[in-house]
């Protein structure tokens, strides 16, 4: 059986098109440059050695934020895999702040 694409199924590609185009045009889009790739292998190499390695675009995205972030992301600890945070926690996390131990100012 042949599946052939409807005018209206081409339509709605088309405007779906113009409408991504159109979000990702406000977008500024970093390079991927030296210090993901190193950190890349690095994130890797940790989670294959827990035994819970995660998808190439996953990893992508992680290196990328992480070295950007130069390392200043203070990522929660956990042994269980989960952790619980308080809105404040997690908007300091979300800032950089070491939600462990803030500076007041």
């Amino acid at each position: 059986m042949i599946a052939l694409e409807s005018a209206n199924e081409r339509l709605g590609h088309a405007i779906r098109l113009r409408q991504v185009e159109a979000i990702l045009g406000g977008l500024e889009i970093l390079p991927l440059d030296v210090p993901a790739d190193a950190e890349y292998g690095g994130i890797r190499a940790e989670l294959e050695a827990a035994g819970k390695p995660i998808g190439a675009n996953e990893l992508l995205i992680a290196a990328h934020a992480y070295a950007l972030d130069r390392g200043r992301f203070v990522w929660p600890a956990t042994a269980t895999g989960t952790v619980a945070l308080t809105s404040a926690q997690m908007s300091m996390l979300l800032e950089g702040i070491d939600w462990r131990r803030p500076e007041r100012t």
